[in-house]
């Protein structure tokens, strides 16, 4: 989890993986009771399997936080910009209750999943969602996974918010210019990366390899 302007918690979160706030430094870090010695490049929580870093932790995270929110825009913005989409305003937004199959989906519209959601094909199939208004998923709606997809290799690039109903569950890697929220007891299966702020209410996030250390392999 990567955001640019805080990531707060309504506790108890389970977060497995490490989670990063940049150039917000670890004061926009709230409801994680967080430890951190002075100095350190990073610091832990008891919600988080994994690490924890800020922009005014020490060398070398603030440089590698630079990086890694400069790399984040630019996954962003190739995943946005992709030309030419196998599909367009997919049922005008309304998804949930639909097979998809892997390519390239584009929507000028929001994005509502309001019933399980089934993503098809095999373990190296690519599927990426340019939404460029906001995505909302329904309480205990799922997004499942079958025939072997990875939630490495799905993608949501959205441009509005993110939010998602309780008990709900998402899996990809997920990244989005504004904000994104997670109402309680939301699971997420991938990663996370907003360009401002996230709201987890006790939730669950495991993070998954990325597509290029699955393949390093």
């Amino acid at each position: 989890m990567l955001s640019q302007r805080g990531i707060s918690t309504d506790p108890i979160s389970a977060i497995t993986g490490n989670i990063a706030v940049s150039p917000a430094p670890a004061s926009y870090l709230t409801g994680f009771s967080l430890a951190h010695a002075s100095g350190t490049p990073s610091g832990w929580s008891s919600q988080v399997n994994g690490s924890v870093y800020a922009a005014d932790y020490g060398v070398p995270t603030p440089n590698n936080l630079t990086i890694a929110t400069q790399d984040v825009i630019t996954a962003y913005n190739d995943a946005m910009g992709r030309p030419n989409p196998d599909y367009f305003n997919l049922q005008t937004g309304n998804i949930g209750g639909l097979r998809m199959y892997p390519g390239l989906y584009k929507w000028t519209t929001d994005v509502y999943i309001n019933n399980i959601l089934r993503l098809s094909g095999g373990v190296n199939d690519t599927f990426i969602f340019q939404i460029s208004g906001a995505l909302t998923m329904s309480s205990s709606v799922q997004v499942v996974l079958l025939g072997g997809v990875k939630p490495q290799n799905v993608f949501w690039a959205v441009a509005g918010g993110i939010a998602l109903g309780t008990t709900s569950k998402l899996q990809g890697i997920v990244s989005c210019k504004t904000k994104i929220f997670l109402d309680t007891k939301t699971t997420v299966i991938g990663r996370m990366y907003s360009q401002t702020a996230m709201a987890v209410y006790q939730s669950t996030i495991t993070q998954t390899p990325t597509r290029a250390e699955t393949n390093a392999q």
